[in-house]
């Protein structure tokens, strides 16, 4: 079923893009439009990309078996996208919104979910507990 708000969004989101980029621009310049735009578009996507590819490098194994795993030094370099170096824990409960499953891993998605919830903004949020 769609929403309204969802239809809202679809109708302001192209045009938020745009006003970001250009307020980059108008503040500082041409480095501010490549540095608000391209450059952070493509430094997300890249290194979303990457640490994607690195986690499943596992050779030897048999076609079919899962080869995905944590590797936890990669979560600074993605700066605010931690979780991805979580790799294996997303394909064990993939349908969760907690990746984290030990106390020392850093999930920041988990949090922003879980202060959403403590004001009442996110209900009915798919955890795994493992």
């Amino acid at each position: 079923m769609m929403r309204p708000r969802y239809m809202t969004w679809d109708k302001v989101q192209i045009p938020l893009v745009i006003i970001s980029i250009c307020f980059g621009y108008l503040l500082f310049g041409w480095a501010g439009l490549f540095w608000m735009g391209a450059i952070r578009l493509v430094y997300v996507l890249h290194m979303q990309a990457f640490v994607n590819s690195l986690l499943h490098l596992k050779p030897g194994l048999a076609a079919g078996v899962d080869s995905s795993r944590n590797i936890w030094w990669l979560g600074p370099l993605q700066l605010a996208a931690w979780g991805e170096n979580l790799h294996r824990n997303y394909h064990s409960y993939p349908a969760s919104a907690r990746i984290s499953r030990r106390w020392w891993q850093i999930d920041l998605g988990w949090y922003v979910i879980g202060g959403l919830r403590a004001v009442r903004l996110a209900s009915n949020v798919p955890v795994n507990q493992n």
